[in-house]
């Protein structure tokens, strides 16, 4: 288990160093530890607390690996590896796909963009969609069903097909 902590340590060191605004993380072994650490955890939360979560970030990256849904963004079809960019920016969302991701499901909440308004999606500099997203009580229902967590409930979704 600590070798497979430690090799995330890499891999999180080397993108928060190619983007020193994401991938916040701190990493701490314990030698010789099982998954129950004892207090050994207790170190973390003095760090823990100089952040608040974001369940709907501005922007969000990807990488498939065994969850269909990751923030505002979901599919069907998981393609293990592929990487999925979204961004808000005021009514504009745009994602851009390495192209292995056939169709993606967009979900957004009054506090992202304003739903009384017409939103635009674009991908890959082609405008996919372009019209009103509605709440709807069954994308409400099935986000909090998902989570649990009343912070990721989504009121409307849009899937689109990237190819």
């Amino acid at each position: 288990r600590n070798g497979v902590a430690a090799e995330w340590g890499r891999k999180l060191d080397a993108l928060h160093k190619n983007d020193p605004d994401g991938y916040i993380h701190w990493v701490q072994l314990h030698q010789g530890a099982g998954h129950w650490i004892e207090n050994g955890a207790k170190e973390a939360l003095p760090w823990m607390a100089q952040f608040t979560r974001d369940s709907q970030p501005r922007e969000v990256i990807w990488e498939h690996n065994k969850h269909h849904r990751f923030y505002w963004l979901a599919t069907s079809r998981l393609i293990p590896g592929a990487v999925v960019r979204a961004a808000l920016n005021n009514q504009d969302i745009y994602v851009q796909s390495g192209g292995d991701v056939e169709e993606l499901t967009i979900r957004v909440h009054d506090s992202m963009v304003d739903l009384d308004r017409p939103v635009r999606i674009l991908a890959n500099n082609m405008e996919l969609f372009h019209g009103q997203i509605y709440r709807t009580i069954a994308t409400i229902g099935a986000t909090l069903e998902e989570r649990g967590d009343p912070a990721a409930i989504f009121s409307g979704e849009i899937s689109i097909r990237l190819r």
